[in-house]
Order: structure tokens, then C-alpha cells, then sequence
């Protein structure tokens, strides 16, 4: 009966103390997955009831935890389950964190549920805006956020999201699809992750899964390396910066082996508070904005050199401890020449393999060959490229972006080719970039929509340029939508602008190499190197830094 009180008393205290926080700082942290991120450590079983409470840490999760508090309302830490009477790893982590950082508010935002994979149900889309494509938990996961964001501002908090816990990947282990592609789907939602809630530097720990083969989980040896390649130190084309594989398989399992017992959780909760302390995304390095580490960055440190400067003041991390000085110098040494793909770059096909059958995307969306095009490492325009023979070569990528959803940028290098023959072009939709038939001058099937019923209209024109772009020389080739002008760049100088009134959607794949069709005429003859495509409608300075 005083236990009940007493969390009736912090129920009902809570949000008087919350009106009271005006400016007070709170350090955020995202908890998602499956069943073992949702909990099955039995309450009754905690090897510490005494942490099962702790009023010093603020808990916030959705419909579908039971805490025996209120959905979508702030309370303090408390198991939060699929159902009641178990707990996962938010223990653990909110007591550790606690006891690592005694002087920071910790608040914790929770959404699991059992049995979902992150290749459908977690699907992130492929950008913030593409919200038709997100999978029915990423959406209640993005809901829940936005939500707990929006309820501790308006109750005088300032929150910063520190870092994301994920427990995930024994249902992507049972099907024949997500399983052998865990690494680039793993690696993707961490990067949407990000980029939905503005947090470029945001720290992402997640703990191995299915420690012992199990029946039915027939993929499991791929969903576990796809787990370590995407480590920011697996030296694999997964890996992620600021990711962190945190080790679980000797934690302690309930009798199925598949769901971490209640000693398991509580051990797993603190290994991910302590993996968040050795974690520093390249981006919180990157201080000048350049996309690269280098001596700008060093230099900007040493001018705040035992100075309390916040925004560099990066080590210890996740915090810092109030002081520039050598221990955040060893940070940036440690990032030193590192790039970083801007936010904005959802697809990136470098094209610099040497021996492969897979055109392998940074971002995710790998492309397979087809035909028999020839990988040139040392002909390229950034590095390697990819010779197409005219005839029946070309990439077939996944879903990488709906070209009706709003403004997007893409670009690529070419080098040959012939009149009517396309560089990158959407199955099922239009032929993105290619070479005018007539006499070879960049050109964009990208338009407007063909209207039937009362308000019928034929589709839009295509937008032609009058620039050659299959002279034998080096180009880079591309188009903007900014919602409101259709543009065609070559070489970083615009060639062809007209008004855009929305185009075409399409949800197909995308054909590097080849029309949408693809027929024998739009097979490209010569070299591509370096496809980059951004959600968003780049500047022309940023158009111009491209051609460097």
C-alpha cells in the first residue's frame, strides 16, 4: 500500500515539477525494437526490485507499452512492457545512466513491440517526408517522439536527443528477404533516424541477438554479421558512423533462449549506458559544417582551447565535462580526414568496386548487375567506374525515392554513350537523365502526370537542354526540383530550367544504365561514375562544389 501511494504521489507531482523546469536542459534518449527491447524480464524476478523505481528519471512511451501509467504521458522510470508485469533494458540503462551522470536529467522515450522486423514494420522510408512508405511501428515510433519532444517543451524543459538503444533483428531472421539484407537495412534506419529528428551526431547502440541457433531463424548467421558490419569499426561498407554493436551473448536467457531474462536486462540496460560513453558520431567533430575532418576542425578547438565551450566540448562523451582540452583534441585526431555524407544524400552509388556483381550504395540501396557491364578501377572521374557495353548491360537498384513526393537533386558522371540512350531511369516511371535523340543533348522524361476524367490533360514535355553530353568527355549530368522549376545541370552550370507543376509518381526500382522499360535502344554505351541522389533541391553552390 506505501509503494502504491508513493507512486500515486509521483504521478500526480510529476507535472507540477515539470512547470517548475523552465530551462532546465534534459538529455534524451530513444529506445525501440522487438520483444527483447520491449521487455521480457520477469518484475518478480529483478535481481534488484529497488531499481525497478527510481523518481529521479523521466519515462515517456506509447499505447503500446503497459506501465500501468498512461499512454503518451510523462512519468518517472518504471517497467514499461508490451505487458504488465515484465520490464526490458530501460532499467538498467536509466539506473546506470544515473549513476554515471548524477548531475544530468535523464529522460527516456520508449517504443517496441514483439515480433516486427525492420525491413516492413521499422521501414523508414527513404526520407523524412516519404511518411506513405513508413512502416506501421517506424510511424507510432515517430509519432511517439515527436509527441514526448513536443509534451517536455511545453512543460519549460529544453531537450537534446543524446543517443538511441535498439534491440531488434530476430524477426528479419526468419525471412528469406530481410535477413541477408539486415546490414543495409540496419545501416539505413540508423541514417533515417537522424535525419527524422535532426539529430546528425546522435550516438546508436544496439545489442547482438539470438546468441544460440534456434529452429525457424534460418538467417540468423546473416542477420548477426549484418549486426557487426554495420559497427562503425567493422571496416565493412555497412559500417555506421557513431554506431556501436554492444555484446549480449552471455547475457542470461529465459528457458526459450530466445527473450533475455530479468538479470539479462538489467546487464543489458547498463552495457548500452556504458557503449553510449564511448560513442562520437564523425558529424560532432565536423565543427565548420564541410562534410570532411580536417585541420579547419582542429583549428576551431584550439581557439576555445580551456574554454567551456558547449558545441565543442565533445569528450567525454555523450556530455562532455565543461572544458576544452586534450581529451576532446584525441576525439577529433580520432575522425581525422574522415567525409561524412551530408543529411540530405539518400543514395549514393560511388561505383568504385573492382570485382563484384553488386554496385554497392553508401546509403543502402545496393544495385545487382545485369548483363555483363566491367568495373574499371582506375577510369573513373571520382576513383573507379562502370562500363556499359550499349547492349543489354545495366544496374537494377531498389526503391530509392518517389520523384512526386517533393524536391530532390540528382547527379551523375558519363563519359560516352549515344543519342536516345539513358543514364538513370525509374521501373515503372520515367526516364530521369538521358541523351536527347536527336543529338545527344542532356534531357529529363521527368513531368507532369498524364490527368484523365473531368479535368483531363495530356502529360507535360520533356525538358531538353541544348548541351552535348556524348562527346567522349567527362560530364556530370543532373536534375533539380525545387517544387517549383524543373532543371537540368551539366558540369555544374545550368543548361534547361521550365516550371514544374508536379510530376509523375513512381515507386519502381531505378535502372542505371537503361530506360524504364528497358528497351534495347536506351542501353548506354560508356562510362558512369559516381550516381548521387538528395532529397532535397541543392543550391547552385552546392552544385558547383560536386564538380570539384
Amino acid at each position: 500500500m506505501k509503494k502504491t501511494i508513493q507512486l500515486i504521489l509521483l504521478s500526480i507531482l510529476l507535472p507540477a515539477a515539470l512547470a517548475q523546469a523552465a530551462g532546465i536542459n534534459v538529455d534524451v534518449f530513444l529506445l525501440g525494437g522487438q520483444s527483447n527491447a520491449a521487455g521480457r524480464g520477469v518484475v518478480s524476478e529483478a535481481p534488484d526490485p529497488s531499481a525497478l523505481q527510481n523518481a529521479n528519471i523521466m519515462l515517456y512511451h506509447s499505447a503500446s507499452m503497459n506501465s500501468g501509467q498512461p499512454a503518451r504521458q510523462w512519468t518517472t522510470l518504471r517497467p514499461a512492457s508490451n505487458s504488465a508485469g515484465y520490464f526490458g533494458p530501460e532499467i538498467g540503462f536509466g539506473n546506470r545512466m544515473t549513476e554515471l551522470y548524477p548531475d544530468r536529467q535523464i529522460a527516456i522515450i520508449k517504443h517496441a513491440v514483439g515480433g516486427t522486423n525492420i525491413g516492413a514494420d521499422w521501414n523508414p522510408g527513404v526520407s523524412t517526408g516519404d511518411a506513405d512508405h513508413f512502416g506501421p511501428q517506424y510511424a507510432t515510433f515517430v509519432e511517439t517522439v515527436n509527441a514526448g519532444i513536443s509534451s517536455v517543451i511545453a512543460q519549460g524543459y529544453e531537450p537534446v536527443i543524446r543517443g538511441m538503444l535498439w534491440q531488434q533483428g530476430e524477426r528479419d531472421a526468419r525471412d528469406s528477404s530481410f535477413g541477408p539484407a539486415y546490414d543495409r537495412n540496419l545501416s539505413h534506419f540508423i541514417r533515417r533516424v537522424r535525419a527524422q529528428f535532426d539529430a546528425p551526431n546522435m550516438p546508436f547502440v544496439y545489442g547482438q541477438v539470438l546468441p544460440v541457433p534456434l529452429s525457424a531463424y534460418d538467417y540468423r548467421d546473416q542477420v548477426r554479421q549484418g549486426q557487426w558490419d554495420v559497427d562503425e569499426d567493422s571496416g565493412h561498407l555497412s559500417a555506421t558512423d557513431g554506431a556501436r554493436l554492444v555484446p549480449a551473448d552471455d547475457l542470461p536467457m529465459n528457458s526459450d533462449n530466445l527473450h533475455v531474462s530479468a538479470a539479462g536486462q538489467m546487464e543489458l540496460g547498463i552495457r548500452f549506458a556504458d557503449a553510449l560513453g564511448s560513442v562520437v558520431a564523425a558529424n560532432a567533430v565536423d565543427f565548420n559544417g564541410d562534410a570532411k575532418v580536417d585541420g579547419a576542425d582542429v583549428a576551431a578547438l584550439i581557439d576555445y582551447w580551456h574554454v567551456d565551450e558547449p558545441a565543442y566540448d565533445i569528450a567525454p562523451p555523450p556530455f562532455g565535462d565543461g572544458i576544452i582540452d586534450v581529451q576532446d583534441l584525441v576525439v577529433v585526431a580520432d575522425h581525422l580526414f574522415q567525409e561524412i555524407p551530408p543529411a540530405e544524400l539518400i543514395a549514393h552509388w560511388k561505383l568504385d568496386e573492382t570485382d563484384s556483381s553488386i554496385a554497392y550504395d553508401t546509403l543502402g540501396h545496393d544495385g545487382t548487375l545485369n548483363g555483363d557491364p566491367q568495373w574499371q578501377p582506375a577510369n573513373g572521374m571520382k576513383g573507379g567506374a562502370l562500363h556499359f557495353d550499349g547492349i543489354d548491360d545495366f544496374v537494377s537498384t531498389s526503391f530509392a525515392l518517389d520523384p512526386a513526393l517533393g524536391p530532390f537533386s540528382v547527379f551523375a558522371w558519363v563519359n560516352g554513350g549515344s543519342p536516345g540512350q539513358v543514364i538513370l531511369s525509374q521501373e515503372g516511371g520515367a526516364n530521369w537523365l538521358w541523351a536527347d535523340i536527336v543529338d545527344g543533348a542532356l534531357a529529363t522524361d521527368l513531368r507532369k502526370p498524364e490527368m484523365l476524367g473531368r479535368n483531363a490533360s495530356p502529360p507535360g514535355p520533356p525538358l531538353i537542354s541544348a548541351a552535348i553530353v556524348i562527346d567522349g568527355d567527362w560530364h556530370q549530368i543532373g536534375f533539380v526540383t525545387d517544387g517549383s522549376s524543373r532543371i537540368l545541370y551539366v558540369d555544374g552550370i545550368e543548361v534547361a530550367r521550365d516550371v514544374d507543376t508536379g510530376l509523375e509518381p513512381a515507386t519502381g526500382g531505378l535502372y542505371i544504365g537503361a530506360g524504364s522499360t528497358p528497351e534495347s535502344s536506351t542501353f548506354f554505351s560508356g562510362l558512369i561514375d559516381d550516381v548521387r541522389i538528395y532529397d532535397t533541391a541543392l543550391s547552385a553552390e552546392e552544385i558547383a562544389a560536386l564538380t570539384q
